[in-house]
């Protein structure tokens, strides 16, 4: 755990303290691992999201304190070295796919007329609605996903999932 907090410090530091710029415009909840931390800063007017992930396996929301997403965000994840799944959802939207799948992740829009507790789920899954060019690449130090231009709307939340590797 300790090892955690101080690679996300470097990690932290890494990223540019401007006064008028650095500070921290998301809130994160719901962290499947209590040891799982996030942090996000602005940097050059892109949004640079870290997660440590304590297991490689995890899920949190993650939501603009601003009334809106910046144009572009960028999520890294330090340490890992793959990505066999990712899990994107929004009130609009749910999109899932790979590193092997970067660039063309399917996704599928929400209905916000079906309340997912009450009504039984679809015995035939609706094909996708298309593919968005979210970007996983392996970098020297983790693993980093590039989410197209304006993708993130308004005050939203982002509910993220990720699995590195599966496990058998």
């Amino acid at each position: 755990m300790m090892r955690r907090l101080l690679a996300l410090l470097l990690v932290s530091l890494s990223l540019p303290a401007l006064a008028d710029e650095f500070s921290l415009p998301v809130s994160f909840s719901r962290f499947q691992h209590a040891e799982d931390l996030g942090d996000a800063a602005i940097v050059d007017g892109h949004l640079k999201i870290i997660i440590l992930s304590s297991r490689g396996i995890g899920r949190c929301h993650i939501t603009p304190d601003a009334n809106t997403w910046p144009r572009t965000v960028e999520i890294f994840f330090p340490g890992l070295t793959e990505i066999e799944e990712l899990r994107l959802k929004t009130k609009r939207l749910s999109s899932t796919g790979s590193r092997k799948q970067s660039g063309r992740f399917a996704f599928e829009f929400i209905d916000a007329t079906v309340d997912a507790k009450k009504d039984p789920p679809q015995a035939v899954p609706t094909p996708p609605a298309g593919t968005l060019d979210i970007q996983v690449t392996k970098d020297a130090g983790g693993i980093v996903v590039k989410l197209p231009a304006k993708l993130l709307a308004g005050k939203e939340t982002l509910e993220l999932a990720w699995v590195d590797w599966f496990r058998g």
